[in-house]
């Protein structure tokens, strides 16, 4: 784990507020920031926790860090193997876990350092075999509340935006993340004013070992699924590769 994992981890403390945990995040352009005490690990704050908070109506400027991070995290050892951090991300259904080694924090691994280090190229599965069909989408002038509470309500990190049959965007949780930072006020925003309009798309026939290149080459998170004429067919993250990277590896 020690080759994969990044050492430098940024953290906050349970007394800091979620606003300033929320600008590390942006500043860093992370989807975490690990809660820790004298080098021990107190907990994890993420995207999503910020996404569920405001999705749900609550000040998240007005909190403490403590009130809102997840403090019984699951982590791993800096001698446990890639294919077991894997199986954690996998069963636990998490991007991203703490490394500890007698109760100090040394580092964090996520799943994009993951697919690149299971020997992606010789996985054979294509896109459409891992990825989300069911996706959740927004229009344009879709209230920003409204695309919130479906992000909320399916536990999904973020929703495809399209104009009639067109794919333009996704409006994600670090999109969300950004909100909180700027403070703005949510009730008259819609979506066309918050989401991300930069795309990168892959087809369903496209190899898990391409996606994941690109993935780790721009890195992002998840991509739309489109088919030759650009119509919405699913939505692959990076969690659906690490799957696909182990189950595939369990079959040699």
């Amino acid at each position: 784990m020690s080759e994969v994992m990044t050492s430098r981890v940024v953290t906050s403390n349970a007394s800091s507020t979620v606003l300033d945990a929320a600008r590390l995040m942006v500043e860093k352009n992370i989807g975490s920031v690990i809660i820790t005490k004298d080098g021990r690990l107190e907990g994890i704050l993420t995207e999503r926790d910020l996404l569920d908070a405001v999705g749900q109506g609550k000040d998240v400027g007005s909190m403490r860090v403590s009130e809102l991070m997840t403090g019984k995290v699951v982590s791993v050892k800096s001698n446990t193997s890639v294919v077991e951090a894997a199986k954690k991300m996998v069963l636990h259904k998490f991007r991203r876990l703490p490394v500890v080694d007698h109760g100090i924090l040394v580092g964090i691994v996520t799943a994009s350092d993951l697919t690149f280090d299971m020997n992606s190229p010789t996985i054979n599965s294509s896109v459409s075999d891992y990825m989300t069909r069911d996706v959740c989408t927004a229009s344009l002038d879709a209230p920003i509340l409204e695309a919130l509470k479906k992000m909320v309500d399916r536990k999904i990190g973020a929703v495809v935006v399209l104009d009639g049959d067109a794919v333009l965007g996704i409006l994600a949780e670090r999109d969300v993340v950004r909100l909180v930072v700027q403070r703005k006020n949510l009730s008259g925003l819609k979506v066309k004013d918050v989401f991300s309009p930069e795309l990168i798309t892959v087809e369903p026939g496209t190899q898990i070992s391409h996606a994941c290149h690109l993935m780790y080459y721009y890195g992002i998170q998840r991509f739309p699924v489109v088919d030759a004429e650009g119509r919405l067919q699913g939505i692959i993250s990076e969690r659906d590769m690490i799957e696909a990277m182990f189950y595939e590896g369990k079959k040699d």
